[in-house]
């Protein structure tokens, strides 16, 4: 297997440890719909397409497999050049023409399409119909995490009750600003709840700010990005997803495959993750009222918490497991491999 990727990271430290895969770094070209930007985009491009080209002269693959949208630029390249591509998308699509333009190129670039979850899906197809028949869906699926050390209840949540868990990006998208605001009256109940938000991301000064405002210190922690999150997902009590527009948000399905209660906003793909009134909640994104109503209600009721739980953990068993996961890839994988040696 050849892997292309856009830079040092992560991602490259995993892959690393296969013996059977062969890493090239070839950062993704810039691209942007902005009038303004058109010279820049040009400028990238040209020189990725150049060894974009060579890379597959040489490598001559059975099959391009682009992974997220920025993909989709030198997925339609190797398309246009005879080879068979397959697109794995993660994301929503942006509203307006610039997601009409993305969906559009979309539904030409790649032979098919993977989708991670329905909402994801009809976000391009409301542009572009086609996509439909060319796609499919496949949830992300885990495996069941474990912990690599540390204490049993971690410092920030000991003595608190309850210990409220969210996990995501410091981003607008991600709405981390109304478990703030839906604090003080949950304080009001429970004086000593405790919310830990793990992530970074560019609302990191705001939301300090606003916790400052709110006289919420000691009861809202930051701790930034944790890379083992076992500890404190064991410990706590309810995970919070106000998420406007995820897909198949990974976070929220590890929380359920720990036995965690969710309360989620119900937009995106939050509902296909989360079944109201059996896994967890739903309350309207940015609808402080109704988010701390739904808290609150689960939050006096632990027989309640621990039923949406185990309800939750066997959800994750049946729909969203890395094995039926890679099941339903390597199919989709051989189906577009296969119609090539059809078409020979």
């Amino acid at each position: 297997m050849h892997v292309i990727l856009p830079g040092p990271g992560e991602m490259q430290s995993r892959l690393e440890k296969f013996s059977d895969v062969e890493l090239f770094s070839l950062p993704l070209p810039r691209f942007s719909l902005a009038g303004k930007d058109i010279g820049a985009n040009i400028v990238t491009f040209l020189p990725f397409s150049r060894a974009f080209k060579k890379l597959l002269a040489r490598l001559d693959p059975d099959l391009v497999y682009g992974n997220t949208v920025r993909s989709l630029l030198p997925v339609a390249m190797a398309r246009r050049l005879g080879y068979r591509t397959l697109v794995h998308l993660h994301e929503h699509n942006i509203p307006g023409k610039a997601g009409q333009v993305i969906a559009k190129f979309a539904n030409r670039a790649a032979d098919r399409n993977i989708f991670v979850c329905r909402s994801a899906l009809q976000s391009y197809v409301a542009f572009s119909p086609g996509l439909s028949s060319k796609s499919t869906v496949i949830y992300n699926g885990i495996i069941t995490l474990q912990s690599e050390g540390g204490p049993a209840e971690p410092q920030v949540f000991q003595g608190r009750k309850p210990r409220l868990l969210s996990v995501g990006q410091l981003a607008s998208h991600k709405r981390m600003g109304d478990l703030l605001e839906a604090m003080p009256a949950f304080l009001a109940v429970y004086p000593e709840a405790q919310l830990v938000i793990l992530g970074e991301g560019e609302l990191r000064q705001g939301l300090e700010k606003r916790i400052k405002e709110l006289e919420l210190a000691g009861f809202v922690s930051l701790p930034g990005y944790v890379r083992d999150i076992m500890p404190l997902l064991s410990a706590a009590d309810i995970f919070l997803a106000p998420f406007e527009k995820e897909a198949c948000n990974m976070a929220v399905i590890e929380a359920m495959a720990a036995s965690k209660p969710v309360v989620a906003a119900d937009g995106g793909g939050m509902p296909e993750l989360v079944e109201e009134g059996v896994t967890g909640y739903l309350y309207p994104p940015g609808n402080i009222v109704q988010l701390t109503e739904r808290v609150l209600h689960l939050a006096g009721l632990k027989q309640l918490q621990e039923r949406f739980g185990e309800a939750g953990s066997q959800r994750v068993k049946e729909k969203f497991n890395l094995a039926g996961q890679m099941k339903e890839i390597k199919l989709e994988i051989e189906a577009v491999i296969g119609s090539r040696r059809d078409d020979q």
